[in-house]
This record gives structure tokens, sequence and C-alpha cells, in this order.
């Protein structure tokens, strides 16, 4: 022979789990960060690696477009050496009477500044048009990934809102169904039921 249960117990078995589940999800609600819908986009904006990434991206684009322009910009150069020699007038092909053949030891200095300015470089002037177009284009990239990135954490957080509410909702009709219980206990002992 089996024992019976009331019915009144499997309800209140029924209503203690949904209790304790609605109790722990409301610690878990009040113990996590509390974020607006911005900041939520910003952070995820700002630590997510496809973002880093795409902004590193644009930054070497635009290293290469400063690569490519400083071709075309004047360039400055500088030469100086300074050496110590003797010179041999007979081996010059001058045999003078009187003069010594080996001139020397003697010091010479020599320093050149050299300014250069490329005037029409078809070459050139396109590769750094190329550049800078892949600088705007590297830019826009790392843009349309930021906007990628901060539609699906707006998405995810309003999942999380979506979801809060959910808990919201089954701890009310928690507390509901505990009152109606407790409504239906009191009419049993007073007959009403």
């Amino acid at each position: 022979m089996g024992c019976r249960v009331p019915r009144t117990a499997w309800a209140s078995a029924a209503l203690l789990l949904v209790s304790s589940t609605a109790i722990w999800a409301q610690d878990s609600l009040n113990s996590s960060l509390h974020l607006t819908l911005r900041q939520a986009m910003g952070m995820a904006v700002t630590h997510h690696v496809q973002v880093q990434l795409a902004l590193e991206q644009a930054q070497e684009a635009t290293a290469r477009a400063e690569e490519a322009r400083a071709a075309l910009r004047p360039a400055v150069g500088f030469n100086s050496y300074q050496m110590r020699q003797t010179q041999n007038l007979r081996a010059m092909g001058l045999a003078l009477p009187g003069f010594p053949t080996l001139i020397g030891p003697f010091n010479t200095f020599d320093a050149r500044v050299q300014f250069t300015q490329q005037i029409l470089d078809l070459v050139h002037v396109h590769e750094a048009s190329s550049a800078q177009t892949g600088v705007e284009v590297a830019r826009l990239e790392a843009a349309a990934r930021e906007q990628q990135i901060a539609g699906a954490a707006g998405l995810a957080y309003l999942a999380v809102q979506q979801s809060m509410e959910s808990v919201k909702a089954a701890q009310a009709n928690e507390t509901l169904s505990q009152h109606l219980l407790q409504l239906t206990r009191d009419q049993l002992k007073s007959g009403l039921a």
C-alpha cells in the first residue's frame, strides 16, 4: 500500500521550489552590475577585440599613407668627410724641377648640404592618393565594426533586461500564488471550500 500525499502538500512543495528559485534570482539581480544601455554599448565597443583590431588597421593605413606622402616632400641630405693625404706629383704627370715629388701629408675637409624636391612624379602622387583612400576605407571599416559590436551589445542588453523583467513577473506570480494558497487554506479551515 502506498502512502497518499495530499494535494496541498504538493502545492506547498511546488511553491517552496518556485519561491527559492525566485529568491535566488532576486539575489543575483541585486548583486549584478547595473549599467545603462549606453554604458553597456560603450564598454563593448571599447573592449572588443575586433574593434581594437580594426582601429589598429586604421592606424597602420595612416602610417602607410604618411610613408607614401613622404616621397613627395622635400629631402635634405648632409655629407661630410675629412681625409689626411699625401700626393705624388710625378704620378699625376707633373715633374717640375725644384719641386718635391711628394706633397703632404695635409688635411682636407669636405662638407655638403643637398636639397632635393621632386617636381612631377605621377607614380608617387597616385600612391599617396591610393594610400589616403586606404585610410578612409580602414576608418569606415572600424566605424562599421564599432556599430556592429554596439548593436550586438544593445541587443544583448535588451535581452538581459527582458529576462530580468521575466524574473520579476515570475516573482509577482509566486507572491500571488502564495496569497491564493493562503486564502485557500483559510477557506478550508473555515469550511467554505
